[in-house]
């Protein structure tokens, strides 16, 4: 994928050209970005970017396997992706009605959806300098961006949470020894 592409906020691209071209007026991005194919859709790129040439036909994005549909809250593998800069947190930090989470990146973690909503909603805006206007918003973007890799059960999440759990214990005591 060419960096500097819009995609979804969960990293897939828009499924239909009409989708794109939605999301590039909703985030008042017409008149910097434009509409363009790649790998299994369509994303949004700088207008100051080059035209790509179109993805190979053979290249396709597998659908996330979806679990059966459920009442009340899911729960999802995904990779949180690497920081794109230094300005950007080492790690992802959010709050879910006010519980802290924190993991590492790129590395395959197991949340709910309220997790996955609040990493919707972290973003940051998109300035740029238009001669004789001066510093113009031209949208946002999501802090931590992530891939959604499968749905799981709730016992799956349990057991990843709750050895997740264990491992921070084991690691708090050998950092600080039993005074914790």
């Amino acid at each position: 994928m060419e960096p500097g592409i819009i995609l979804k906020s969960d990293g897939q691209p828009f499924e239909t050209e009409a989708a794109a071209n939605m999301q590039l007026g909703k985030r008042k991005l017409t008149e910097t970005h434009r509409v363009v194919p790649v790998a299994g859709g369509f994303g949004l790129a700088s207008n100051a970017t080059p035209p790509a040439a179109p993805p190979a036909a053979e290249t396709v994005i597998p659908p996330v396997p979806k679990a059966p549909p459920k009442k009340g809250r899911r729960y999802f593998e995904v990779i949180f992706s690497q920081r794109q800069g230094t300005a950007e947190p080492v790690n992802v930090e959010l709050f879910p009605n006010l519980v802290p989470f924190t993991c590492l990146r790129g590395v395959k973690v197991i949340v709910s959806d309220m997790t996955l909503a609040c990493a919707d909603d972290t973003t940051y805006p998109v300035y740029t300098i238009v001669p004789g206007k001066g510093r113009q918003d031209v949208g946002s973007v999501t802090r931590f961006p992530y891939q959604k890799l499968r749905e799981v059960t709730e016992a799956e999440y349990r057991e990843f949470r709750d050895k997740s759990m264990k491992n921070f214990a084991a690691l708090t005591k050998a950092a600080h020894g039993d005074n914790t």
